[in-house]
């Protein structure tokens, strides 16, 4: 718990800390209207500074590689002394408006199943079935995208010499460009924020179920994979790109291992 009677909702930005501190109060006085919401634990809708100084801060965290760190309190007599619960590690996931703008973050590490993906895509699929053509295009469309947009890719297979940062796999139309920081738009296109991976490595560096550690960069793995063939993978030494200039950002693969619930 963290006691602070006069604070409401604040972003701070502690000195020696790589993280950012995010209080919220749900409902500030009594009888005013709820300005934040915490949704089965894991999302918080909220409403953010009218000033809107520190949005960059709660919308950028992760690829400056900093933890967000959310205190939370329904009202100012939840707890004794005003205090404050600490509920974890939370993500951006999106806003809308602005002073105020209205925020949904996510509780680090959730994230949809497989099957709540799988039928969002099935229905708002544009393919249609009984057209061959349509099916053969939706299958590349689909490998394309994967694989990452072409100069991405192709920056990628020059630096790891078309082998998987991973694996050392060097069959070409198996490997991806993926990104460490989720792709946010042009900006996220850099070798540093990239790692050439097989696909299925992809996936599971994706689904957060294998990390590389920042510092010493091997390789760690959820322990969801213990006994599968991915087991040898754990603790193994990436391959990386002869040029440094060219290697993978510890900051960003620091963000993306604080991601990973294990």
């Amino acid at each position: 718990m963290i006691t602070e009677s006069t604070l409401d909702d604040g972003v701070f930005r502690p000195s020696g800390y790589n993280s950012v501190w995010l209080f919220v109060t749900a409902r500030a006085g009594s009888g005013s209207t709820i300005q934040s919401q915490l949704t089965d634990n894991s999302t918080l809708a909220w409403t953010g500074q009218p000033t809107g100084r520190t949005d960059q801060l709660i919308i950028t965290h992760e690829s400056r590689g900093l933890e967000l760190l959310v205190f939370y309190r329904e009202n100012h007599l939840q707890y004794p002394d005003a205090a404050f619960r600490y509920l974890g590690r939370f993500e951006y996931q999106s806003h809308s408006g602005k002073r105020p703008a209205n925020f949904i973050l996510a509780r680090s590490g959730s994230m949809p199943s497989i099957a709540e993906v799988q039928a969002d895509q099935d229905a708002h699929s544009a393919f249609n079935p009984a057209s061959v053509r349509d099916g053969r295009e939706w299958v590349l469309a689909s490998i394309v995208r994967r694989r990452g947009q072409s100069a991405f890719r192709k920056s990628l297979l020059e630096a790891y010499s078309g082998a998987c940062a991973i694996t050392g796999c060097k069959v070409e139309p198996l490997l991806e460009a993926a990104h460490i920081i989720p792709y946010l738009g042009p900006s996220t296109n850099y070798t540093q924020n990239g790692l050439l991976l097989r696909a299925d490595i992809h996936t599971l560096f994706d689904l957060q179920l294998l990390a590389i550690d920042p510092i010493s960069l091997v390789v760690e793995l959820s322990p969801d994979l213990a006994g599968s063939e991915y087991a040898t993978l754990n603790g193994k030494a990436i391959f990386l790109p002869a040029l440094e200039a060219n290697r993978p950002s510890v900051d960003a693969l620091r963000a993306h291992r604080i991601r990973c619930a294990f």
